[in-house]
């Protein structure tokens, strides 16, 4: 919540309202209540744009033109820019039905900032005053291109991204390893669907039937010629086939598959972190640590012990002082030279007197006694080693026996697009139960049109033409794939007796 002045302008640029108010974004919409009034609710879904007109304010853009202006709120001002831009890239997502959880990239496309979501099956552009999705189906290949990424698109286009910074080729990675992940998802799922077919065919199959992407039932009988009626088949509610086949028989079959849940499964089997190490201990390895104690008695102390095994001694300790040759023993050279190891104990810290040797190796080593510290000298700790001891991990995996579209809820959408040659489309959902069939309209190549809309919406058309047919019972959808089919209606054939009739008066 942030403690605001607010305006509301209107679409003709006058000032309606001004004041103060708490901001609060919650509840899928932004909240503005005014100081002894009633409480404004916008949706995220009816944003058109954010953004900043001046320093310091944010200006909220609503799809009827209303501008509602927020300043004046300190510190909370760039909190609530950021949950505002969240809460539109979560709207976009809902709208688009984009699949799996997605990792996010800051860049530019052109002259706006956006935010790269990279879902399982699209790309998902989000700016501060539009939503573009690019579903994996229709991009050919991602490449990088210096400091920027390249998305090409199956219609010859393309969309860069650039002030990636130093997440330029790892975004350049993510998609195509998405896009590799998309098409591996579409071969499994046909292999499960045509487990006769043999792996060159069914390759050609797999690159045809991308998902989201209706192909001509030709196009897949000229693989093998019970391709279409076969997936026609078992893609298709048994109710529904016999109306569905004797439909495909007055107009253009076209096939398709769209990926409806997420079947990547997390990792699993980690453990979290221990370190169970032990300080060191000196005492258990029959080593006594023996001690002496500094200056000159400590110092004698030592060449008694020295001269008492084989070979210490030296030209006096640590060279030619403390006697040289009438000094304390004639053999090694000192405890400065070769005393600890060569010649002093007899070996490298061995000899007659294996425990001091013991004793100086654990010295050697950093842990003996701290001379500078005192008489006693604490011990120094001894650094403990690392545990690397882990759980058995399970990386991320797909679960790709999941893809089905039979059952109570599949993960796959089957549908078929009836098309004519007067630019009219017929869409049916073949294994939802949807009670009703809409045909569109459109020019061009209107299967094409009415598919790649489909597609970036979602494939959520009731949703779509419910705020058409329900009136305010219904969310509007302003976004432009949306706003096409709603344009593009012609006709809502609900299921019955008589449907086969009615879908085939309206495309021939």
């Amino acid at each position: 919540m942030a403690s605001a002045q607010y305006r509301i302008i209107a679409p003709e640029g006058s000032e309606v309202e001004s004041g103060t108010a708490q901001a609060t974004v919650t509840g899928g919409a932004l909240d503005i209540q005014p100081s002894g009034a009633a409480v404004m609710r916008i949706p995220f879904a009816q944003l058109a744009s954010i953004g900043e007109p001046q320093p310091f304010t944010i200006a909220v853009t609503l799809d009827d033109g209303h501008v509602i202006e927020l300043s004046r709120m300190g510190s909370m001002r760039t909190q609530l820019l950021a949950e505002l831009r969240d809460a539109r890239a979560a709207a976009a997502t809902a709208g688009s039905a984009a699949v799996g959880k997605a990792e996010a990239f800051q860049g530019w496309v052109g002259d706006s900032a956006v935010e790269a979501h990279v879902h399982d099956d699209a790309l998902l552009l989000v700016a501060d005053s539009w939503a573009r999705r690019l579903a994996f189906s229709f991009v050919d290949r991602a490449v990088q291109d210096n400091y920027s990424v390249v998305v090409a698109l199956t219609d010859g286009s393309s969309v860069g991204i650039a002030r990636l910074g130093s997440r330029t080729s790892e975004l350049a990675a993510l998609l195509e390893e998405r896009l590799r992940q998309a098409r591996a998802r579409t071969a499994a799922f046909l292999g499960s669907l045509l487990p006769g077919l043999d792996p060159m065919a069914l390759r050609s199959v797999a690159a045809l039937l991308r998902d989201g992407v209706a192909v001509p039932a030709h196009s897949l009988d000229a693989i093998h010629p019970e391709i279409s009626a076969t997936l026609l088949r078992v893609a298709t509610q048994p109710d529904r086939f016999a109306t569905v086949a004797a439909l495909a028989q007055h107009a253009d079959l076209a096939i398709g598959f769209k990926q409806a849940a997420s079947v990547r499964v997390a990792a699993s089997g980690g453990t979290p972190w221990q370190d169970p190490s032990r300080p060191p201990d000196i005492q258990g390895h029959e080593a006594p640590p023996g001690f002496f104690r500094p200056g000159l008695a400590g110092m004698m102390a030592r060449e008694v012990i020295g001269n008492a095994g084989p070979g210490f001694g030296g030209q006096g300790y640590g060279g030619p002082g403390y006697g040289g040759l009438a000094g304390y023993g004639l053999g090694g050279f000192g405890y400065g030279g070769l005393g600890l190891g060569g010649l002093g104990y007899g070996g490298p810290f061995g000899g007659g007197y294996q425990q001091f040797g013991n004793y100086w190796a654990y010295q050697a080593l950093g842990n003996g006694i701290n001379w500078g510290a005192g008489p006693a000298g604490p011990p120094r700790p001894m650094m403990p080693r690392a545990d690397v001891r882990r759980g058995n991990l399970t990386p991320p995996w797909e679960d790709l026996a999941a893809l089905k579209v039979s059952g109570d809820q599949p993960t796959v959408l089957a549908f078929a697009l009836f098309a004519s040659s007067r630019g009219r489309v017929a869409y049916d959902a073949l294994n939802m139960p949807e009670p009703v069939t809409y045909v569109y309209e459109a020019d061009g190549d209107a299967r094409a049109v009415i598919n790649r809309a489909l597609d970036d919406t979602g494939f959520q058309a009731a949703a779509v033409h419910a705020a058409s047919q329900g009136g305010l019972i219904a969310a509007a959808r302003t976004d432009a794939p949306a706003v096409l089919l709603d344009h593009s209606l012609l006709a809502q054939i609900p299921r019955g007796d008589d449907w086969q009739r009615q879908i085939a008066a309206l495309l021939t």
